[in-house]
This record gives C-alpha cells, sequence and structure tokens, in this order.
C-alpha cells in the first residue's frame, strides 16, 4: 500500500509544479488522480486492520487466528 501513497505523492509534485507553469488544467487533473488515491488507500487500509487476525495466507501458509 506504499505504493499507493508514493503515486499520490508523485501525483501532488506534478499538480504543483503544473500550477506554477501555468497548466491549470493538469493541475486539477493531477489533483484528482490524488484525491482517489489517497481515498483508495485508506478504504484498504481500514479494510485491512478491520480483518485484524482473520486473514488466512494460503501462499504463505501463515494462520492467524485470534486468541
Amino acid at each position: 500500500m506504499a505504493d499507493l501513497i508514493g503515486l499520490a505523492v508523485t501525483f501532488l509534485i506534478l499538480a504543483l509544479i503544473a500550477f506554477i507553469l501555468g497548466a491549470r488544467g493538469i493541475a486539477g487533473f493531477s489533483i484528482e488522480i490524488a484525491k482517489w488515491l489517497i481515498i483508495i488507500f485508506i478504504i484498504l487500509a481500514i479494510l485491512t486492520f478491520s480483518s485484524g487476525d482473520k486473514i488466512i495466507s494460503q501462499s504463505n501458509g501463515y494462520k492467524f487466528r485470534t486468541h
């Protein structure tokens, strides 16, 4: 999920540069992309933390259970 935050920061920087250079359309579009990436990150983080110990990883064979 760290990749989503990295992409969001990249689009925010792109938006700032585009805004400074006068490309308002590109700046607005970049901000929208960054906003949606952050929203997706937050939703995935909430789902991950809410599932907590119920996650069973089939590929690694790890099982997490509540005690």
